[in-house]
């Protein structure tokens, strides 16, 4: 009985599935069975790489389920299943974001305290995780900031949503894991408003009182035109 409970679990977690469709596809590989080694030559990391996805025993790099996709010609399998283990590694009250997030066609974002997450550095958003949850250890940290990253992803496709920022003045002077963090998070931002589809702007210390001046906001609209009031970075 366990194990059959056991094996349901597997068979509806995304990481287990990730794995099992990854040694799947090794093995029955049309021309012939590829091994750990070859399979890892063929989307460009090391053979450990691989034998720790496929025994759920590591995290996945962020490159590599198109890379599976590539390889195997799984329409998209992979990279499917890598955004359900992301969208696992969040608290549930934030996985209708990420789900949403992942369909939108624009997003505006307004913060008045740090950085979306969608702009975030990796060193500004461990900073921030690392406020958030002290006791957190670094192998917890690293899952943290790899899910928060692995969100940034939608900005990058073919098609990324249009995507416009807001945030308070006190954004960018707060001072948020030091000098070196902060330097490299605001290059990362000019970077972003440099690029003539964006939107990136600063509501100045001095704007007169609003009704948003305490909390962070976003609305995300999808190609259904339906629109999605949500909270979070």
């Amino acid at each position: 009985m366990k194990e059959e409970v056991a094996s349901n679990l597997e068979h509806r977690d995304p990481r287990y599935r990730f794995a099992a469709e990854c040694r799947s596809a090794r093995e029955l590989y049309p021309e012939r069975s590829l091994s750990q080694t070859e399979l890892a030559r063929m989307v460009r990391v090391s053979k450990s790489t691989i034998s720790r996805v496929e025994t759920c025993t590591g995290p996945i790099p962020p490159d590599l389920p198109p890379q599976l996709d590539r390889v195997f010609a799984t329409d998209g399998l992979f990279k499917r299943l890598y955004e359900e283990i992301v969208k696992q590694s969040f608290p549930s009250q934030y996985r209708l974001r990420l789900e949403v997030e992942a369909n939108a066609v624009a997003i505006v974002e307004w913060s008045p305290t740090v950085v979306p997450g969608l702009l975030q550095t990796a060193s500004y958003a461990r900073a921030l995780f690392k406020a958030g949850t002290p006791n957190a250890s670094n192998a917890e940290l690293a899952q943290k900031v790899r899910a928060r990253l692995a969100r940034q992803e939608v900005l990058r496709g073919t098609s990324p949503p249009d995507f416009s920022v807001v945030v308070c003045e006190s954004v960018v002077r707060r001072n948020v894991g030091g000098p070196s963090v902060m330097r490299d998070q605001l290059a990362a931002l000019l970077a972003y408003g440099a690029q003539p589809a964006n939107i990136l702007q600063v509501l100045p210390l001095s704007a007169a009182t609003h009704g948003l001046m305490d909390s962070s906001a976003s609305i995300l609209t999808t190609s259904e035109a339906r629109v999605h009031q949500l909270v979070g970075t």
